[in-house]
């Protein structure tokens, strides 16, 4: 279950950034030869570190039109780490989201002018 951490309105969107407990080991995500996979796991456990996933949703009419998502997300908080724009990751997926639904919501606007005129 996602939590919702923003939401705001860009043009015509209405955008979502929320997240969800990352369910990827540790060990796909980090290599054990340069971070101690175990010391993370207690510093998870332990409410020192949060390991998540970001998903970003732009939604049309309350449609949603486009997304991405990044995984492997490892902060002290959640919160101030999406506020502080996830060392820029979470710009780009901005964009990305931002593009797919322009794309979708203009392919739906051709689509129901030949289907409606």
């Amino acid at each position: 279950m996602y939590e919702i951490i923003q939401e705001f309105e860009k043009g015509h969107f209405t955008v979502r950034v929320s997240i969800t407990n990352e369910d990827l080991p540790l060990e796909s995500t980090f290599d054990d030869s340069v971070t101690d996979i175990s010391e993370l796991y207690s510093q998870i456990e332990h409410g020192l570190l949060e390991y998540f996933v970001v998903r970003v949703q732009f939604f049309y009419e309350g449609i949603e039109a486009g997304s991405d998502y990044l995984g492997g997300c490892l902060y002290e908080n959640a919160q101030t780490a999406i506020e502080q724009g996830l060392d820029g990751y979470l710009e780009d997926m901005l964009a990305e989201a931002e593009a797919e639904a322009v794309t979708y919501v203009a392919g739906l606007k051709q689509k129901l002018e030949a289907d409606f005129g």
